[in-house]
C-alpha cells in the first residue's frame, strides 16, 4: 500500500504545481454538446466476499484504471447532465482465514459411496480476480467556487474476468466411513494411494476460481480542478457494488480435498459470492476540440 500513498503525494504536488500555471486560464465546461474524455487510475480496497464465510473473509489491496468517453446533453439549473461509456482494467484480490470442518456423502476413486469427515485447520486462502469492466454511467457536473467543480457519477457495469485464481493452504485431517463394509479409514497418507486420509496434513494448492460474469452498481463523487479550457485533472471517491451471485456450483456438495489431493477453493463451496471494491481514484478529463459540437 506504501507505493500507493507515494502516488497520491506525487499526484498532489503536480496539481498544486498545474494551479499556478492554471491561475490566469480559461475552464474547462461541461455544456449540452460537450464531449468529454476521461482517464482515471484508482487504487482500492477489495473483497471478494464468499457465504457463509464471509466474516471470516478480509480486504486486500486492488487497482482499477481505464478510460471513457461522456456525451452531456443537458443542463438543469447549475447541474450539467450527461452519460459516459467506458472500458477498466481492474484487480481484486481478498483473503479468507479459519478452521473449517464439515461431513458429506461423497465417492472415493473406486466410486464406492462414502461418508467423509474433513478439517481444514489454520486455512487459508487467497483469491484474486482480473476483469474487463465496461461501465454505463449517468454523470452530474456541478460548478463551485473558481476553477473547481463538483461531479456525481452512478450507474451500471458488466465485469468480464480474464484471471481467476486461488492460492490455499492448510493442516488436513479425513476420515471415511464405508457403509458397505461397516468401517472407518483414518489416519491414511501412503503415496500414490487412491486412499487419502491423513492426520494434521500440511497442504497447499493453486488454483482457477470457477466464477461467472458480474454485473453490479458504481457510483463516484469527486472534485474536478480545471486547469485549461481542454484539460482538467480529477479526484474522487469510487465504489463498485457487485449484485450477481458469481458462485458457480453446480449445486452437488464437494469435499475439500479431492481423490487427486488437491484442495478445492472456499469459494467451491460458496452459496453466494459477490467482489466489491472501494477506491480512491485521480484521473484527467480531455475536452479535445475537434470533438466539440459546432456552434
Amino acid at each position: 500500500m506504501k507505493r500507493y500513498y507515494h502516488y497520491a503525494i506525487m499526484f498532489a504536488l503536480a496539481f498544486n504545481a498545474l494551479g499556478v500555471v492554471a491561475q490566469n486560464a480559461g475552464k474547462m465546461t461541461t455544456e449540452p454538446g460537450s464531449v468529454i474524455l476521461n482517464f482515471h487510475a484508482a487504487p482500492a480496497l477489495t473483497k471478494i466476499s464468499n457465504s457463509p464465510y464471509s466474516d471470516a473473509v478480509s480486504t486486500k489491496a486492488g487497482f482499477s484504471g481505464g478510460l471513457d468517453a461522456a456525451y452531456y446533453f443537458m443542463s438543469f439549473k447549475k447541474v450539467n447532465i450527461g452519460v459516459s461509456l467506458g472500458v477498466n482494467y481492474s484487480y481484486y484480490s481478498s483473503g479468507i482465514k479459519l478452521n473449517y470442518s464439515d461431513s458429506l456423502w461423497t465417492t472415493d476413486a473406486d466410486a464406492e459411496n462414502v461418508h467423509l469427515y474433513e478439517k481444514g485447520n489454520r486455512l487459508s486462502e487467497t483469491q484474486k480476480l482480473s476483469a474487463i469492466n465496461v461501465p454505463v454511467l449517468l454523470r452530474f457536473d456541478y460548478p463551485l467556487a473558481g476553477k473547481f467543480d463538483m461531479y456525481l457519477n452512478a450507474g451500471m457495469y458488466v465485469s468480464m474476468f480474464v484471471s481467476k485464481k486461488y492460492s490455499t493452504t492448510m493442516d488436513y485431517t479425513a476420515r471415511a466411513y464405508y457403509p458397505k463394509y461397516n468401517a472407518t479409514l483414518f489416519d491414511v497418507d501412503v503415496a500414490n494411494s487412491p486412499y487419502f486420509y491423513p492426520t494434521n496434513k500440511a497442504m497447499s494448492s493453486d488454483g482457477k476460481l470457477k466464477l461467472k460474469s458480474d454485473i453490479g452498481v458504481q457510483m463516484a463523487l469527486g472534485c474536478k480542478y480545471n486547469i485549461s479550457p481542454a484539460v482538467a485533472l480529477t479526484a474522487g471517491l469510487n465504489a463498485c457494488l457487485g449484485l450477481r451471485n458469481m458462485a458457480n456450483n453446480s449445486g452437488t456438495a464437494q469435499p475439500l480435498v479431492n481423490n487427486d489431493r488437491k484442495i478445492n477453493s472456499m469459494a467451491g463451496k460458496s452459496r453466494n459470492t459477490n467482489a466489491n471494491a472501494l477506491a480512491f481514484e485521480l484521473g484527467i478529463s480531455w475536452k479535445p476540440a475537434w470533438l466539440q459540437k459546432k456552434q
